[in-house]
């Protein structure tokens, strides 16, 4: 016996099916989680994700005090692929003198690249507050107690290790792209299978770096503000910040990271921009306003301001400089740290609240140099040492600082 359905039957059952696989596809769907209301920087996030931002083609005014509300800065992605894929950009030749080599670099300086912007001109890059690689490039934080808004800066040193000159930067990440799935390799006769690749990341490689300090773990730059808690409410979700810079030779570094191939997903690049930076801005982009601008001689001017700034915070800020190297087992507010190296030309910085104990093996005292609070500081020792005859060696040393009482 044949049953035959005829197309009556068939369609009300089609439209049937169709709309119990779209409610279960719809339900099986992470559903987004809404931005928090009454937050202006969260409803820039959600604006920012349906809009093309407004980026510069023209260079920076930077004698402006206000850059306007939903200020993008210039494009570093754009700027870095003109620039990659321009003629004039190219590392210096087998058969080319340096003389050659620098004036092309000069020309090169001053022909626009991007829109009617030359490397020369003032280029700005909004600083990201989005998570990028594990860290925020931009972190705010409020302490309505001390009255203290602080901005924290992230960078990471990038070796350019197959570069000619073989760089050590100081590099800031500021954008992370998503990148087109690439055709990966599959068993013979298969359909060929799409491979998620890690986003593009986009950084800028500081030819000078006056800002960042060398921290436990990364490079870091602080900034404290005294805002009154009833302005800070409104000012962290607004307060931006971006880089203030001009191009430099050769203009453009790349670096890979990863294990495997690009095909298989397993490698990712990052795309650098070489950059003199000049200034950092810090800004409400809610209304353009610059609150402030950071330059080199501005941190030498405002040392004192900040360090009392900071002394709220943590009472006790102790620098540890030394002709060698040395290290030092440091204990913060009864917490273990373990070893600390430091040296003249990277001296050791330690804050606690209320005590910071600090042991030296086998030490040569005098070429250790302190600075506690601003101050040159002489811990007083106490020495653990034996006898060899009748000269002594000592075995190491120890001191606690208490914080005064307030």
């Amino acid at each position: 016996m044949v049953l035959r359905l005829t197309t009556t039957i068939m369609r009300p059952t089609i439209k049937l099916l169709t709309l119990l696989l779209v409610t279960t596809f719809a339900c099986g769907q992470k559903q987004p989680v809404p931005a928090k209301p009454g937050s202006s920087y969260a409803t820039a996030r959600a604006a920012g994700a349906t809009t093309q931002p407004n980026f510069l083609t023209a260079p920076l005014d930077i004698s402006t005090s206000n850059l306007g509300p939903d200020f993008a800065g210039h494009d570093i992605v754009g700027i870095y692929k003109t620039l990659k894929n321009a003629p004039g950009i190219a590392p210096k030749g087998e058969f080319e003198t340096t003389a050659q080599f620098e004036q092309g670099a000069s020309e090169m300086a001053k022909k626009p690249v991007f829109g009617s912007i030359a490397p020369n001109d003032h280029f700005a890059f909004v600083i990201s507050r989005e998570m990028v690689m594990g860290s925020w490039p931009l972190h705010l934080t409020y302490d309505a107690d001390l009255r203290l808004l602080q901005a924290d800066f992230s960078a990471e040193f990038a070796d350019f290790s197959i570069d000619p000159d073989k760089a050590r930067r100081t590099a800031v990440l500021l954008r992370q792209v998503e990148s087109d799935s690439q055709p990966g390799s599959n068993t013979r006769g298969a359909a060929p299978r799409a491979v998620n690749r890690h986003p593009d990341y986009y950084s800028v490689s500081l030819a000078k770096d006056w800002l960042f300090q060398p921290g436990r773990s990364q490079l870091l730059f602080s900034h404290l503000m005294d805002v009154a808690p009833e302005k800070a409410k409104f000012l962290k979700d607004d307060l931006n910040a971006l880089m203030v810079c001009r191009l430099s030779p050769p203009w453009i570094r790349r670096n890979v990271f990863g294990h495997g191939s690009v095909r298989s997903g397993g490698l990712f690049g990052v795309n650098y921009l070489e950059v003199v930076p000049e200034q950092l801005w810090i800004y409400n982009s809610r209304t353009g306003e610059v609150v402030e601008k950071i330059t080199e001689e501005s941190l030498s001017k405002n040392k004192d301001q900040q360090l009392a700034l900071k002394v709220r915070q943590t009472p006790l800020i102790l620098e540890l400089s030394s002709a060698n190297f040395s290290s030092a087992f440091l204990t913060v507010d009864g917490v273990p740290r373990g070893s600390d190296t430091f040296h003249k030309e990277r001296p050791l910085t330690v804050t606690a609240k209320r005590e910071i104990e600090i042991m030296i093996a086998h030490p040569n005292l005098s070429e250790l140099d302190f600075r506690l609070n601003g101050q040159p500081y002489s811990p007083q020792w106490k020495k653990a040492s034996h006898l060899v005859g009748s000269q002594e060696f000592v075995d190491s040393v120890t001191a606690v600082i208490t914080a005064p009482a307030r």
